[in-house]
């Protein structure tokens, strides 16, 4: 194994950990009705990012170049739906707090009428 890889190899029980707790965190998502997306995005991405790691792990096997290739394949994976988690989760954080703030300003208004 090359020597400028062997601590990105290291990485790849981390790799392997945020995978896990991104899948456990999509399904938690899947539960709720609006984030429904999120959490599926969010399981997709993490599962590129398992493949990563064990793409990784047969480098270090082999030390095949050939399995770098898939490393980097499917990290642009990774990285790519991670950024649309990542935009889906601004949208929803948008839309709730604008429609919190229409109920707050309706039950405002609504308080004031029976003044």
């Amino acid at each position: 194994m090359r020597e400028d890889l062997r601590n990105a190899v290291k990485g790849t029980a981390w790799a392997k950990f945020i995978s896990v707790m991104m899948i456990l965190g999509g399904i938690v998502s899947i539960l709720g009705c609006i984030t429904i997306p999120l959490g599926i995005v969010q399981i997709m991405a993490a599962m590129k990012l398992l493949r990563t790691a064990e793409e990784m792990n047969r480098y270090k096997n082999t030390a095949d170049d050939r399995y770098l290739y898939g490393v980097l394949e499917n990290l642009s994976g990774f990285f790519t739906l991670y950024g649309w988690t990542t935009l889906i989760g601004i949208i929803l954080a948008v839309i709730i707090l604008f429609l919190y703030a229409i109920l707050i300003f309706m039950g405002v208004f609504d308080s004031l009428d029976n003044l």
